[in-house]
């Protein structure tokens, strides 16, 4: 009998962990950034979110302005047009988008020269 109560107890935590993101999780990380696009301290129209670290109740983001949405070696596992700025969403929980898909929400294609690589030269400190 204990054994039943801890897999009910167990089993929503679970199952909780494995559902998707919701957009207006999306949303309000977007409402933290607007306040840096409308201040000039982002003025590309590529906004990078790299998911560095994450868990039930926070997000670590490594934030930067970008050209491209092909400017990362990965591409972004979400795209949201905000304000007339691109929020590429690069989560390490979540697929990333073809590039057909990227394509179809930025009208942007891969330059050669921006294909993934298993080498970049991004510094890390």
């Amino acid at each position: 009998m204990d054994r039943i109560k801890a897999v009910l107890i167990c089993l929503p935590c679970i199952l909780l962990g494995c559902t998707h993101r919701s957009n207006d999780f999306y949303h309000r990380t977007i409402n933290y950034i607007i306040p840096l696009v409308d201040g000039g301290y982002i003025v590309d129209d590529y906004i990078h979110l790299y998911g560095l670290a994450t868990n039930d109740s926070n997000s670590v983001y490594e934030i930067s302005g970008m050209d491209s949405p092909f400017s990362r070696p990965e591409y972004p596992s979400k795209i949201i047009k905000e304000k007339g700025k691109y929020f590429c969403f690069t989560e390490l929980d979540e697929p990333e988008l073809s590039a057909e898909q990227v394509y179809k929400l930025t009208n942007q294609l891969p330059i050669l020269s921006q294909k993934k690589s298993p080498c970049t030269n991004d510094l890390k400190l």
